[in-house]
């Protein structure tokens, strides 16, 4: 559960910030492309990140004699955070492929229509 929070967490910062920072602009498809990678990027390694401090915060609460999350197992969560930014980039990269697609087959029909 611990994952499904960070991985949340990153993706109210990071949806906030880019909502405030791209208000009301009309921005290419290419940039909008290229911004669903590096946003994909981002949300993996924040989230790693994050749920590797909600863990630290986890177990530095509790004075448990055995700690929830041990310390190789956070150091493990952010060992990991590159194949997690290259997985959202993958994910980033599969989501404006489909905006892509949708955006070139809805012009298509409104011009045949």
């Amino acid at each position: 559960i611990v994952a499904i929070l960070g991985t949340g967490a990153s993706i109210i910062y990071s949806g906030a910030w880019i909502a405030n920072r791209f208000n009301g602009r009309d921005l290419s498809l290419k940039t909008v492309f290229t911004g669903l990678i590096l946003w994909g990027m981002l949300l993996g390694a924040l989230s790693s990140f994050i749920t590797a401090l909600l863990m630290f915060f986890k177990t530095s609460w509790h004075g448990h004699a055995f700690p929830d999350y041990p310390l190789a197992l956070i150091i493990d969560m952010l060992a990991l955070m590159p194949i997690w930014a290259i997985c959202g980039g993958l994910l980033g990269l599969s989501s404006a492929i489909f905006l892509f697609l949708y955006d070139a087959n809805l012009g298509e029909a409104l011009v045949h229509n």
